[in-house]
C-alpha cells in the first residue's frame, strides 16, 4: 500500500511540479515549493487518517470524560513530539498507519470485528512498523471472540 501511496502522491506532484517527477534530471530535486507540497501531502494524509482515528478513540466512551479533557488530550496526541518532528520533517507518512490502526482499534471496541480487522490488516500492509501493535491486536480480537462464544454458549470453558 505505500507503493500506491506513493505513486498517488507522485502522480498530484507531476501535476503541480512536473520536473520533481523527471527520471533521471529529479535526482536531489530540492526546491522550497517542492519541499511545502511534501509537508502538505504529510498534514494532508495526517488529517484524513491520524485525525479521523484519534477523533474515534478519543470518543469512545462519551460519559466518562468531559468536553475540555477530550481536547487537551486530541491536542497532546497531535503535537507529540515524535509525530511533528519525524512524520513532518522526513515524509514518514507513520501517522496512515497510527490512524489506520486507531480506527480498528475503534471499531474491534464497537464489536464491529471484521472492519476492525480490516482496518489493522491495512496498516499493516501500508508498513510492517504496525506488527509492533499485532499481538495486542490479536489478543483484543480473540478474548473478545472467547467471550461472545462463552455468552452465547457455543463453547463450554468451564
Amino acid at each position: 500500500m505505500t507503493a500506491y501511496h506513493s505513486w498517488v502522491m507522485g502522480v498530484f506532484s507531476a501535476k503541480y511540479e512536473p520536473q520533481s517527477m523527471a527520471l533521471v534530471e529529479s535526482h536531489g530535486y530540492e526546491t522550497p515549493s517542492h519541499k511545502f507540497y511534501m509537508r502538505m501531502t504529510v498534514l494532508v494524509n495526517d488529517l484524513i487518517f491520524f485525525f479521523i482515528g484519534s477523533l474515534c478513540v478519543t470518543y469512545l466512551d462519551l460519559k466518562k470524560y468531559n468536553f475540555y479533557v477530550k481536547w487537551i488530550s486530541l491536542l497532546l496526541i497531535f503535537f507529540a513530539p515524535p509525530n511533528v518532528l519525524i512524520d513532518h520533517g522526513h515524509f514518514q507518512y507513520n501517522c496512515v498507519i497510527m490512524g489506520l490502526t486507531l480506527m480498528g482499534l475503534y471499531f474491534c471496541c464497537r464489536d464491529q470485528l471484521v472492519i476492525g480487522s480490516i482496518l489493522f490488516t491495512c496498516a499493516l500492509n501500508f508498513k510492517q512498523m504496525a506488527f509492533y501493535y499485532a499481538f495486542a491486536f490479536f489478543a483484543f480480537i480473540f478474548g473478545k471472540i472467547i467471550i461472545r462464544a462463552k455468552r452465547s454458549n457455543y463453547v463450554n470453558l468451564s
